[in-house]
């Protein structure tokens, strides 16, 4: 990642394991200045024991009215749905039926196109016909 160059002000960074291990991982920053000088972050560890990793499965891909989602009961309930530029568009969406392990959602509001069914932990895409 490119800092900000010269700085006088406190500046933050973020960085995301985009795929992150099982069990215990420990990260650190490494900074290093435009002289060739570095140094270290503290020393951080994270605990992933897969719960929140659960794979889920959607069908049918692509759709025109309507998917199905297959996955973890608590992640059902925070699916958020975003179009191509990132705009939340779940309100124009309509929670069919919710069960155990499934939901069914009404897709037909929304135009044709590509949409990123969110989850707490990951995304995934859908094209509506």
């Amino acid at each position: 990642m490119r800092g900000a160059g010269n700085s006088t002000s406190l500046l933050d960074y973020v960085s995301y394991d985009e795929n992150p291990l099982l069990g215990l991982s420990y990260y650190r920053l490494k900074q290093t200045d435009f002289s060739g000088q570095f140094s270290y972050s503290k020393i951080i560890s994270i605990e992933m024991d897969g719960r929140n990793t659960t794979p889920i499965e959607i069908y049918p891909n692509p759709t025109s009215n309507e998917i199905v989602i297959i996955g973890n009961t608590t992640e059902l309930n925070q699916i958020l749905i975003y179009n191509v530029l990132g705009q939340d568009v779940t309100m124009l969406t309509t929670r069919i039926s919710s069960g155990d392990s499934k939901l069914v959602i009404d897709l037909s509001k929304l135009i044709r196109g590509i949409y990123y069914i969110k989850r707490k932990t990951t995304a995934n895409m859908v094209s509506k016909q």
